[in-house]
C-alpha cells in the first residue's frame, strides 16, 4: 500500500470501538457465537445444552448506572431432553484492571437478570431460566477468581451460610494458549481473539499480526473486515505506517480487500469517525457506504435468528426501520 499523507494520519482520529461493541459485533455472527459457547463452556455443562438452537435474547440492563459498569449479551440455551432452558449472559468486564469486587456488580446483575425474567412470567414464558454468568475479561494484569466467601473469612463459621456465593465462568484473555485458540472451530471467532490478544502486546509481530487475517474465511465474513481494522488501527500499539507494511505482505485476495477497507479509513471516514451508536454494540462505518452495511447487517443477523429488537439494539436503527429493510410488516 502507498504510503499517502492521507493514509498516515494520527491514530488519535481512527473512529472508536469499545471493546465490548467489537465483542458484540463478532457475537451477533450465529457460527461464532456457537464457537463461543462450545470453546468456552465447560464440557460438563456444553455436553447438557443445545448449543446449536440457541438464540438470542435482549440485555439486561437497562439502568445507564449499571451498564457503564458491566455490558451484556445474552443467550437462551434449551437444555437437551428438558423443556427448560438457561440463558447463558456474557458479561464484558469493562474495567481495563481486575477489581477484586466485581462480584458485587455480577449479583447485582443476576438480581436484575430474574427480576427480568419475573416481569416476563405468563407473558413469553411460564418457568425461570438458570443464569450461568461468563466474564470476559481483556485486562493485563493476571486474575485468578477468588470465592466470595474468602472476602468473609474472618466471620464466624455459623455465619458463613449467609454468604452470596455463586460459581461463574471466567475466561482471562491472557490466559488463553495457542492451542486453545486453534480449537476454536470459526474463523470469525479466532480473528477476534487473536487481535484481542495483540492488544495486550508492547511489540506487535508482523505475522502474528498477518495470522489473524489470514486465517479469516474472507467469503463469510469479509463484512467483519472493516470493523477488525478499525479496532487494530485504535487499539494495537500500531502505526498506519506499520499497518501499511503489514498488509503489503498478506496474501492474495485478502491483501486487496484489506487495502481496500484501509484506504477507505483512512481517506474517507478518519475525520468523520463512527456514530455514538457503537456504544450500543456495533461500529456503524464511515460515513459514506454507511447505510448500506447497516443494511447488510440487519439482513445477515435476521437470517440467522437475530430478534428484529436485539438488531435494533445493537445497530441503533429503530425497529420500523429494520422492517423496511426486512420488506415485513
Amino acid at each position: 500500500m502507498t504510503k499517502s499523507k492521507s493514509s498516515t494520519s494520527s491514530k488519535s482520529s481512527i473512529p472508536r470501538i469499545t471493546h465490548d461493541a467489537f465483542m458484540k459485533k463478532i457475537l451477533s455472527d450465529r457460527d461464532a457465537a456457537r464457537s463461543f459457547l462450545i470453546g468456552f463452556l465447560p464440557d460438563s455443562i456444553a455436553f447438557l445444552l443445545d448449543i446449536d438452537n440457541f438464540s438470542y435474547q435482549e440485555p439486561v440492563f437497562h439502568n445507564e448506572k449499571m451498564q457503564a459498569r458491566l455490558a451484556d449479551m445474552v443467550f437462551d440455551v434449551p437444555i437437551k431432553g428438558s423443556r427448560d432452558a438457561v440463558q447463558v449472559s456474557v458479561l464484558f468486564e469493562l474495567k481495563s484492571h481486575k477489581d477484586p469486587y466485581t462480584w458485587l456488580q455480577i449479583l447485582e446483575y443476576l438480581a436484575a437478570a430474574y427480576r427480568k425474567q419475573l416481569r416476563q412470567r405468563g407473558k413469553k414464558q411460564r418457568r425461570l431460566k438458570l443464569i450461568i454468568p461468563v466474564i470476559y475479561y481483556h485486562g493485563k494484569e493476571k486474575w485468578i477468581q477468588d470465592k466470595n466467601a474468602s472476602f468473609f473469612k474472618d466471620f464466624p463459621e455459623h455465619l458463613h451460610s449467609f454468604i452470596p456465593e455463586f460459581d461463574r465462568i471466567f475466561i482471562d484473555l491472557k490466559a488463553l494458549s495457542e492451542k486453545e485458540i486453534r480449537s476454536i472451530n470459526n474463523s470469525l471467532m479466532k480473528a477476534a481473539l487473536r487481535i484481542h490478544l495483540l492488544r495486550l502486546v508492547k511489540k506487535i509481530d508482523g505475522g502474528a499480526f498477518r495470522r489473524v487475517f489470514e486465517e479469516l474465511h474472507v467469503d463469510l465474513h469479509g463484512n467483519y473486515l472493516g470493523s477488525i481494522i478499525v479496532y487494530s488501527l485504535q487499539n494495537l500499539d500500531i502505526s498506519t505506517e506499520e499497518m501499511n507494511t503489514f498488509i503489503d505482505e498478506f496474501p492474495e485476495p485478502i491483501k486487496s480487500k484489506t487495502m481496500s477497507i484501509a484506504e477507505q479509513l483512512y481517506r474517507k471516514g478518519v475525520k468523520e469517525g463512527i456514530e455514538q451508536g457503537i456504544e450500543q454494540g456495533i461500529e456503524q462505518g464511515v460515513q459514506k457506504g454507511a447505510e448500506k452495511t447497516k443494511e447488510e447487517i440487519v439482513i445477515k443477523s435476521y437470517e440467522n435468528g437475530v430478534s428484529i429488537s436485539l438488531i435494533s439494539n445493537i445497530t441503533g436503527l429503530p425497529e420500523n426501520r429494520i422492517k423496511e429493510i426486512l420488506k415485513i410488516e
